[in-house]
């Protein structure tokens, strides 16, 4: 006969019959965010980078001002929604170019997606930390609800025009920090309140 029941430390035990296997913790956002974001900043960063060499090659060409402050929309939007990323790996294609190794466009677009993969996968990894217990749909509601909102802030603050963005994507992500800071709190105080004190 099979049943599920509840094992040590939380845990979800599967029997059939007589013999009972622990079943592993399904991941979720660990495994989702980063395929899903990295597909979301290529379509947009893609799309942006389009329209901006389109518009700077058909107006006063890339010796003018124009390099400056054409930045299209969706070139705001996937700057913004994924800043840690844009600054590491601008950071690590600045220091490649300080130390005179050549880096074609392609592989500088490559490595930009590849830090847009791992920061997601961190931001995917603490939140199945938080929502760790399957059976808990409202902490998960609320973790996609949080991701979604964070995504729609993004996108309403690449609205504002100019090169202010890279700011813009500052704050946001310190106050996106500020806010994983508190929920850590909350969740240590409330399995220690000892510790809260």
């Amino acid at each position: 006969m099979n049943g599920v029941r509840q094992g040590r430390g939380g845990g979800v035990l599967v029997s059939n019959d007589s013999d009972i296997h622990p079943m592993a913790q399904e991941v979720y956002f660990r495994k989702i965010l980063p395929v899903a974001q990295t597909v979301v900043a290529a379509i947009f960063g893609g799309w942006g980078f389009w329209v901006r060499n389109e518009a700077i090659t058909n107006g006063l060409g890339w010796k003018s001002t124009m390099v400056f402050h054409v930045w299209p929309w969706p070139l705001r939007f996937a700057a913004i929604l994924n800043m840690p990323a844009l600054l590491l790996g601008l950071t690590l294609l600045e220091l490649t170019h300080e130390l005179g190794l050549g880096v074609r466009d392609w592989v500088a677009y490559f490595v930009l997606i590849l830090f847009v993969a791992l920061t997601w996968f961190w931001v995917g990894r603490w939140l199945d930390k938080v929502s760790e217990s399957e059976s808990n749909k409202k902490q998960r509601r609320s973790a996609w609800i949080a991701v979604g909102a964070f995504t729609v802030s993004c996108a309403a603050l690449a609205t504002i025009n100019g090169s202010s963005f890279t700011g813009l994507g500052i704050l946001i992500w310190l106050a996106a920090g500020i806010a994983v800071s508190g929920v850590d709190r909350f969740r240590k105080a409330k399995r220690d309140p000892s510790s809260a004190r």
